[in-house]
């Protein structure tokens, strides 16, 4: 009995030893490779991508194009289904796959271009709050702390009454209310680094303040940079659908999935796939940025990398 458990623990021992050698790069894809909620959710995420940037070349119709001859015309799965329009057409004839294509570069565009604009002011805050601290970090603080007790869907609403939907205003208007996240975890991870030796040392060294955060800061809290910017693409994508599900996010005719899904409630009854396909592209993709945002934050942590 002692013998077999000297040998497991040896056998461990090796193992472990042998994993320590491999170089860096076999290390991070035997993270990668091992871990499916990473693989599944960059598949997903990869697959739109592909589908937003070769829309004009796989669309099968004009998304734009409306023909009321054609309208209401079932999915390829009905008996009366029609193999031209394999997704169907809607209430005024404009093909559903072409649409829900479309959607997707809506979808993804908002998603990366308001987490540019919110990540750009969380991480100035957060950095400035956890690097300098004092009366700069208790107002940065302050700043956070105004805008988590205001819900971000009210906020957007309101403004967005005020100046009217447009993708342009959709944009904006989750750009400047998507911030606090990345304020918050930049500033830990700026106040950690900021005790390091290494700052301390381009310090003595008579190294600028602004050299000191870009060249020694910024390159260390890219890591958790990254992983907010993933899952908060994913709140952006789902606050745009209910913008515009509202009626107060990108106006038709373009064709955004929250849109459609309000363009199909009154079908629900009779034509249930207008509601369902773009609800369920929501929920993919919203769920495939959640896997890969987890993901990313496994294989990178210090847990994973020793």
């Amino acid at each position: 009995m002692t013998d077999s458990r000297k040998n497991s623990e040896t056998t461990t021992s090796n193992l472990s030893s042998d994993v320590h050698l491999l170089p860096a790069a076999a290390r991070i894809k035997r993270r990668i490779l091992g871990h499916k909620s990473f693989l599944i959710g960059g598949s997903l995420v990869a697959f739109f991508l592909l589908i937003a940037i070769l829309a004009p070349w796989v669309m099968p119709k004009d998304p734009f194009h409306q023909d009321l001859t054609l309208r209401m015309i079932n999915p390829f799965w009905h008996v009366d289904g029609n193999w031209d329009h394999l997704l169907g057409t809607d209430q005024v004839g404009r093909d559903y796959l072409s649409r829900l294509i479309y959607g997707t570069r809506i979808s993804l565009l908002v998603g990366f271009s308001s987490i540019l604009i919110s990540g750009l002011i969380g991480s100035f805050f957060g950095i400035l709050s956890g690097y300098f601290g004092g009366r700069l970090g208790a107002f940065i603080n302050f700043l956070i702390t105004v805008r988590l007790s205001m819900p971000m869907i009210l906020v957007a609403l309101a403004v967005v009454s005020l100046f009217r939907g447009s993708f342009t205003v959709v944009i904006l208007v989750l750009g400047f209310t998507l911030w606090e996240r990345f304020a918050v975890v930049l500033r830990a991870a700026t106040q950690q680094i900021r005790s390091s030796d290494y700052v301390a040392a381009a310090d003595a060294a008579g190294c600028s303040t602004s050299r000191i955060i870009l060249s020694e800061l910024l390159p260390n809290v890219l890591n958790p940079l990254i992983i907010v910017a993933t899952v908060d693409i994913a709140r952006a994508i789902l606050a745009e659908a209910a913008l515009s599900f509202l009626g107060m996010g990108v106006q038709p005719p373009i064709p955004s999935w929250g849109l459609m899904v309000n363009e199909g409630k009154n079908f629900m009854f009779f034509h249930p796939w207008m509601i369902v396909l773009p609800g369920a592209c929501i929920f993919i993709l919203v769920l495939a940025m959640n896997m890969l945002g987890d993901g990313i934050r496994d294989i990178t942590s210090p847990e994973a990398k020793s």
